[in-house]
């Protein structure tokens, strides 16, 4: 009357007190002690899965609420609710089935996953708030509803570098990659190949752009611009656009320097300079010493 246990060692609680389990096999006896409490409390939750809802205008989105512990036999309903319905709407629910078990006197208890379609209207706030009706009580969760309209904006990479350098040497030369991240996280990147890019410099003298990679010429600062006419996924047919700002520093001169006991060191352009006066003069020393 307080248990049940079926041939693959299932235990069904009917009912609240104690009883035991006994387990046989060959000689062998186990006794197992088990007590039955008061029936579990039913509860209802909002399940936030990966990625989660994306809650962008004009979207739908589908939202997973969790029932448990609902006792056959005893009715119970779900509902779902939209505080301020200007901003979403619940287009579909799916609430709970009837679970009746007849023609037995094992209570048993169901756990249940249902959901809402919601529908996005316009920019802002409101809460969505699921009800379960059961056994003359009321539970309720609520999620909160924060409507954007989508955007996407570029974040660029340079190959080679773990982050994007902000200046560069004059002829140097970094190659630009690009994805498309949106304002809701929830929202998978778009890869964006280079060459769909329109891409651009404030300043050609300083620093041309052509598919990405950046040639630097002469010192300066420039903008990189990017522009890009999106053509699938959610930002279809609209224009994203980013910029890079980027430094271009004087490429530093190899300075090779001569030491001098007296006068410390003087440059290699220097000794260049005189070098052929010293040859000459040797020459002529040379020759002399032959005519004597």
């Amino acid at each position: 009357n307080v248990v049940t246990v079926d041939n693959t060692g299932k235990i069904t609680g009917i009912s609240i007190g104690n009883a035991e389990i006994i387990a046989i096999h060959n000689d062998n006896r186990v006794v197992y002690e088990i007590s039955v409490s008061s029936s579990p409390i039913p509860s209802i939750k909002f399940l936030y899965e990966d990625p989660g809802p994306s809650m962008v205008l004009g979207s739908d989105d589908k939202i997973t609420v969790s029932v448990r512990n609902i006792q056959d036999g005893i009715p119970a309903n779900l509902e779902f609710k939209i505080e301020n319905e200007t901003i979403a709407k619940v287009v579909i629910a799916q609430g709970l089935p009837r679970t009746a078990i007849s023609g037995t006197n094992i209570i048993q208890f169901q756990d249940f996953d249902c959901f809402a379609i919601v529908h996005y209207l316009s920019v802002g706030k409101t809460k969505l708030i699921a009800s379960l009706n059961y056994n003359g009580e009321t539970y309720t969760d609520t999620m909160i509803l924060d409507v954007v309209e989508l955007d996407g904006i570029f974040r660029f990479s340079a190959e080679g570098y773990e982050e994007l350098p902000s200046s560069i040497k004059v002829g140097d030369k970094i190659q630009l990659n690009s994805l498309i991240y949106y304002n809701r996280l929830t929202i998978t990147p778009l890869t964006v190949p280079v060459q769909d890019i329109i891409w651009e410099s404030s300043d050609e003298s300083v620093a041309s752009v052509h598919n990405g990679q950046i040639v630097a010429k002469s010192e300066g600062n420039i903008t990189i611009s990017a522009k890009y006419n999106v053509k699938e996924g959610p930002l279809k047919d609209k224009t994203v656009t980013g910029t890079y700002n980027l430094n271009i520093e004087k490429s530093k001169a190899v300075d090779i320097e001569i030491p001098n006991p007296k006068t410390g060191y003087i440059s290699v352009f220097i000794f260049a300079l005189l070098l052929p006066i010293l040859l000459f003069i040797g020459l002529i020393i040379k020759n002399r010493n032959k005519i004597y």
